[in-house]
């Protein structure tokens, strides 16, 4: 159950954003127009995480289409201070570069970067390496002891 546990949260956490990440670097380039921007709050627990909330325009294939991800995975953990900076960056009316999905056109991000936590999130990964290295370690010496005590 654990080694399933921490499977499912090293591809959900860490894996699944590396892919995308990925996938990302080979999205098109394009202009885009800032329709909307604000601070998003998110309840979590004990406290309250910020996120910037951007909405934009922009041309592909002929269509206008619209996007309201700024970022790949968002980032709801961030301070006030933080997401009204990114807001501030992108106020209603400007212009920018965002990131367009060739596969699903209406798929476009204003930053493509690797999420913050990503390699936090690949610990358990780490963890269920060295719990595996350590069982099958475990294995050999205990195969060997029964190799040697069969000889004498």
């Amino acid at each position: 159950m654990l080694i399933v546990s921490l499977l499912l949260t090293t591809y959900f956490l860490g894996v699944r954003s590396l892919l995308l990440f990925e996938r990302a670097t080979h999205w098109r380039p394009l202009p885009c127009t800032v329709v909307a921007s604000r601070v998003r709050a998110h309840s979590q627990k004990m406290r309250t995480g910020y996120a910037a909330f951007i909405v934009f325009r922009y041309q592909l294939d002929g269509r206008e289409r619209a996007s309201g991800n700024y970022e790949l995975v968002e980032d709801t953990n961030r301070s006030y201070r933080d997401a009204a900076d990114i807001v501030q960056r992108y106020p209603p009316g400007a212009q920018a570069i965002c990131y367009a999905d060739r596969r699903n056109p209406d798929q476009a991000v204003i930053d493509r970067s690797l999420p913050r936590g990503t390699s936090f999130a690949l610990l358990p990964f780490g963890f269920l390496i060295t719990l595996s290295w350590g069982l099958v370690t475990s294995a050999r010496r205990r195969t060997g002891r029964k190799l040697r005590d069969g000889e004498h």
